[in-house]
């Protein structure tokens, strides 16, 4: 029996159930082929021959080309392409988008402002760079050399056990015998290519007092009398300046007032506070008759008449003498021109006595620096104040260590130095609160001659309820 064509199932189309029975593989498999060739762009049917073919009718010149040309021209052709950051921002698909007026994410350099964009070609051409700009060029610069000083490959030139080359012009900072050579090699080659050290804005600079300053030489355990008295004298001036600051306020606040009776208190207080208030006559609440009848508007300026208005020949005479002035100013103007002339003289010395006079304030501004150079600077809200020297009295003293007092802390010294040293912030100490707790003892755990009558007779009562209570819920 011989196999025909199979012939398609013709079914009434009536009902949605008979749609399932209809073969659309070959439409399925059109529209596919369509949306590949809308994804690939103009369909192949439709495109010219120009687009399709290339016919080469002149030869590549060029000959053949190195790897590091190639390397080179590569590379700057995939600097022309857009970074691959914005690459799922970029279509996949030759397919139009429907949407024309699409809102789309701008690149960082489309959202510069026009204004932005000229200024900074404008700083560009002068020179000038940003400090970020700097620090990529010295970190270029830095690759560079470090990529320079690096040995060709197959380059057996350098002795490796010969260090006499590389360490032989060691600081004297490394010279000691206790440092292993990895470590002189490091610190000589990062001082090689790191000539300057570039110090971030967010780093404080070095203070000019030391980190740890010498004490008095009248504070050790064995002074010499000289230093010994000094230091007890300079603690003594220090004393005898806060007692009379002390003085001073308490003569000009507490003493300076007397002491009054309460009613001549009151009576001179009273007195004080009512100074400068009107006071009030008795016939003050009568209103004045001619005050208030007397309401009539008054204008400001004279009034006018008809008769006063100024005629041409008025004006004329006004325009006449308003140009003269004018050119009474400008001539005056030109003769105070020519007697600036023969006042170069005069004018010269003037510039020298200001030239002298801003020479002395730029030394004393700079005389100022330097005395305050050593002072700490005030960073918050707290003025830093000097820690009391600790100091032994001669009746203190002893011979030796073991049997002396010891006085300050080590601590303490050193976070008074940080903060003198401007590396940190003043700051009050702080007492944490803590929530009171209120404690009492309860009427059961007193004793028997602690309890007042009122207080057993309410301990009973509860008790009995609770026993009252346990025998109803038995029950």
């Amino acid at each position: 029996m011989a196999v025909g064509k199979i012939k398609k199932r013709q079914g009434s189309k009536k009902n949605k159930k008979a749609w399932r029975k209809t073969d659309i593989q070959d439409v399925e498999e059109f529209l596919e082929d369509k949306r590949l060739e809308e994804r690939l762009g103009v369909a192949f049917e439709d495109r010219q021959d120009h687009e399709l073919f290339t016919v080469d009718t002149n030869p590549d010149q060029k000959g053949l080309v190195t790897y590091e040309d190639w390397k080179k021209e590569h590379r700057s052709e995939i600097l022309k392409q857009p970074p691959r950051c914005y690459q799922a921002l970029l279509p996949d698909s030759k397919v139009p988008d429907p949407i024309s007026k699409r809102n789309r994410i701008r690149t960082a350099e489309e959202r510069k402002h026009p204004l932005l964009k000229k200024k900074e070609a404008e700083r560009l051409e002068k020179g000038i760079l940003k400090a970020k700009e700097l620090d990529r060029i010295r970190n270029r610069n830095l690759d560079d050399k470090r990529r320079q000083s690096r040995p060709a490959l197959g380059d057996f030139s350098k002795d490796l056990w010969d260090e006499g080359d590389s360490l032989s012009s060691l600081p004297q900072e490394l010279g000691s015998e206790w440092l292993e050579p990895t470590v002189k090699k490091h610190v000589m080659i990062n001082s090689e290519l790191k000539d300057k050290i570039v110090r971030s804005k967010h780093q404080s600079r070095p203070h000019i007092l030391p980190a740890v300053e010498l004490p008095h030489p009248g504070m050790s355990y064995n002074p010499s009398f000289d230093d010994h008295i000094t230091l007890l004298k300079d603690i003594a001036d220090k004393e005898q300046k806060l007692i009379k600051e002390d003085e001073h306020i308490k003569r000009v606040t507490t003493l300076m007032f007397k002491k009054l009776p309460r009613g001549v208190a009151e009576a001179q207080w009273l007195k004080e506070m009512s100074e400068g208030v009107p006071v009030l006559d008795p016939d003050a609440s009568k209103p004045d008759v001619e005050s208030v009848e007397d309401n009539e508007y008054r204008a400001i300026n004279p009034p006018t008449n008809r008769d006063k208005k100024k005629d041409r020949r008025t004006r004329n005479k006004a325009i006449e003498e308003k140009r003269k002035q004018v050119e009474r100013q400008m001539a005056k103007l030109e003769n105070k021109k020519v007697s600036d002339i023969y006042r170069l003289r005069k004018l010269k010395d003037d510039i020298s006595k200001a030239e002298a006079k801003s020479a002395k304030l730029k030394e004393k501004r700079i005389a100022l620096k330097a005395r305050y150079a050593t002072k700490t600077k005030r960073l918050g809200r707290n003025k830093f104040e000097e820690r009391e020297p600790d100091f032994h009295l001669a009746s203190e003293l002893k011979g030796n260590l073991r049997s002396l007092k010891p006085e300050g802390n080590l601590l303490a010294d050193r976070f008074v130095s940080l903060q003198k040293r401007n590396v940190m912030e003043v700051a009050a100490r702080q007492n944490p609160r803590r929530a009171k707790v209120k404690k009492f003892f309860k009427a059961s755990h007193k004793m028997a001659w602690e309890v007042t009558p009122l207080q057993r007779q309410l301990h009973e009562r509860k008790k009995h309820q609770r026993t009252n209570h346990v025998t109803l819920g038995a029950n």
